[in-house]
């Protein structure tokens, strides 16, 4: 039975989790990540991370965004943001273990770019090659 109080960090660090304290919510970061951000590109998903100091003790904080301009409508632009956050959940793990064990935080931002939704094969697809794009820029570092 749990006590009151704050879970385990373990209990975050599950292989497939996406828990509330991995979601990038600071304006501060928001802001420096977009401005000072390294971005990489694979057409319709865009990744700008930027290394930093996060308010939570988890390697990676994330944030997902759809154009309100290209998508007017709620639906559709929520419908990407779940495919993103779910590709996203189901392929982070490698990235997450490596920057624990070099002992780095990285702020994340995943936008779509494409002026159509895309099948969630496609996006999870594009994804995949960014991470491990990301994982290869991090893995020169030993811990």
């Amino acid at each position: 039975m749990f006590t009151s109080g704050a879970l385990p960090i373990s209990t975050y660090m599950k292989q497939n989790s996406f828990h509330k304290s991995e979601r990038l919510c600071s304006k501060k970061i928001f802001q420096t990540l977009f401005n000072k951000g390294i971005t990489y590109a694979n057409h319709p998903v865009r990744i700008i991370y930027l290394e930093t100091l996060l308010p939570e003790k988890v390697p990676v904080q994330v944030a997902f965004s759809v154009s309100k301009k290209k998508f007017k409508k709620a639906t559709e632009r929520n419908r990407i943001k779940r495919q993103l956050r779910e590709a996203w959940r189901l392929n982070n793990h490698e990235l997450k273990t490596h920057l624990t064990k070099i002992n780095k935080q990285l702020a994340l931002c995943i936008l779509f770019t494409a002026n159509q939704p895309s099948e969630f094969a496609l996006v999870q697809d594009k994804i995949i090659l960014l991470l491990k794009r990301l994982l290869n820029e991090y893995n020169n570092l030993k811990p």
